[in-house]
């Protein structure tokens, strides 16, 4: 009988031989994964491992810390006919991350998987060692950078504890000390078609319902008859129940469910619904990566569940949605883009139907008037922060920086750009000016920087708008800081100018 073989060296960065890495193989073809031999480096990283002829994936697993501190190294696609040589294998360096995992009555926890998330790369990755002991000890290599370190309870025996994923930014091995896990309960369910038929490979998102952060959730998706069991902490959550696209079932949620206790959800009866896709780009042309779908019935305004509804890398976006009249919005990715929505209203979809978005733009503010200096020659800058003067953006405001320390402050806000004769300076299409006059609607307010009293150019002052921005959509309004300073003409500093036009 013929031996097939692969053979190499497995060294680390500095091209050194690791000992002791463990040789594993995954059948890529059919048969199963096959029994192999010399599964192991020697001393000097060398291996000749016997593998029955084939096309696998190689996975390289290192001794785990306190021993070393590389990275599994998994190489796809391997064929194996006779001896196979696969060079030189260099593992990538790592640091290592300690703890003890325990309850919330400080009792070790064993058996909890460690799973690492390479944030950077997208990634899951292959670790080894990676279960607590019986003492609730566990040390794994990770990346440099930032990842998640996801502690999965699901293999835990005895009282239900929550899943968690800890973010971390490593440079150098740490120990975390004890990492609490809090307790769990169980969400349970089942999902199904028209019909009664169950759907498998559901999954269910569970999301804060006071922040819309995601929460990690191992064994979050439905089984062959259609049920699903996971655990969550404590609190309240909302749940996305989110069928395969290629179903064609429109997705359906459970918002505000409050939780303490473990809770059967019942059956979730999922309707038939028909693709909704397109492509999205900005008013320049360029793709809208990330731009979001929101869709709502047009008759009501309740919204339609629509999962992985962001637009790609190329603008591209495809969601299933029920028929019926609907309205369907194009939302920029955040607030941090200069971009504002793009509105379909009263849309008949009555089978798979086609619509590209082209988001309008929505710029943070523009300035005019070149302001007037006070003490030490600065000029007070008015500028926007918070991003884009959009709809439900509560961090959007004005702030003031470079102004007089510890000074007096006045803002005024118009719906014309007008200026105050008896304060000076130009039109503010020119140079200095105000933007309010008593018959030009608008309000002023007073206000006080901040930064070392009496000292040039440190004065800032932030100031949110008066109102909800989502009152002022559609208005424009023009802004204006003069700041009291003695050091400059008339007593008073003045800012540029702004022009805010508020988009949906």
């Amino acid at each position: 009988m013929r031996a097939d073989f692969i053979t190499g060296q497995v060294v680390d960065s500095m091209g050194v031989g690791v000992p002791g890495v463990d040789i594993d193989v995954k059948n890529l073809g059919s048969g199963g994964d096959p029994p192999i031999f010399n599964d192991g480096t020697d001393a000097n990283g060398f291996f000749t491992t016997t593998v029955p002829a084939g096309f696998y994936r190689v996975t390289f697993t290192p001794p785990p810390p306190p021993t070393t501190t590389h990275l599994v190294l998994v190489v796809e696609d391997v064929t194996v006919v006779g001896t196979t040589a696969m060079g030189t294998l260099s593992l990538s360096p790592g640091v290592s991350v300690s703890g003890r995992a325990v309850d919330s009555g400080n009792q070790p926890v064993a058996g909890v998987n460690l799973d690492v998330y390479d944030l950077t790369a997208g990634d899951n990755l292959v670790v080894a060692g990676d279960f607590t002991d019986a003492a609730g000890l566990f040390s794994v290599a990770v990346p440099i950078g930032p990842i998640e370190l996801r502690f999965d309870t699901t293999p835990v025996v005895g009282p239900t504890l929550a899943p968690e994923a800890l973010e971390l930014n490593l440079s150098q091995n740490t120990m975390l000390g004890d990492h609490v896990l809090a307790p769990g309960f169980l969400l349970s369910g089942t999902v199904r078609r028209p019909g009664g038929i169950p759907v498998e490979e559901v999954d269910l998102d569970v999301i804060a319902s006071a922040t819309g952060e995601e929460i990690w959730t191992p064994g979050d998706s439905t089984a062959a008859n259609g049920t699903f069991s996971m655990a969550v902490p404590a609190g309240t959550w909302d749940v996305e129940i989110c069928p395969p696209f290629e179903e064609s079932l429109v997705a359906t949620d459970v918002e505000g469910l409050s939780v303490s206790a473990n809770q059967n959800l019942g059956v979730f009866n999922l309707q038939s619904g028909v693709v909704l896709a397109g492509n999205v780009t900005t008013h320049t042309g360029a793709p809208a990566v990330g731009a979001n779908l929101d869709v709502t019935f047009s008759s009501s305004g309740s919204s339609v569940v629509t999962c992985n509804d962001s637009a790609d890398s190329a603008g591209n976006y495809a969601v299933i949605v029920p028929t019926g009249t609907l309205d369907v919005a194009f939302q920029p990715v955040n607030y941090s883009v200069p971009l504002g929505v793009d509105s379909h209203p009263n849309l008949v979809i009555s089978g798979a139907t086609a619509l590209n978005g082209t988001l309008s733009p929505c710029p943070f503010g523009t300035s005019f008037g070149t302001g007037r200096a006070g003490s030490g020659g600065f000029v007070p800058v008015l500028e926007t922060v918070g991003g884009a003067p959009r709809m439900g953006n509560s961090d959007w405001a004005l702030r003031l920086k470079r102004g007089l320390g510890g000074g007096n402050a006045i803002l005024v806000l118009s719906l014309r750009p007008l200026r105050v004769p008896s304060i000076g300076g130009a039109p503010a299409t020119n140079s200095a000016a105000w933007t309010y006059l008593p018959s030009n609607p608008g309000m002023v307010v007073f206000g006080n920087l901040g930064g070392n009293p009496g000292v040039p150019g440190a004065g800032v002052l932030t100031f949110p708008p008066p109102v909800s921005i989502d009152f002022l959509v559609g208005e424009t309004l023009y802004a204006q800081f003069g700041v009291f300073d003695p050091a400059a003409p008339l007593g008073v500093s003045l800012s540029n100018a702004l022009r805010i036009d508020f988009c949906p």
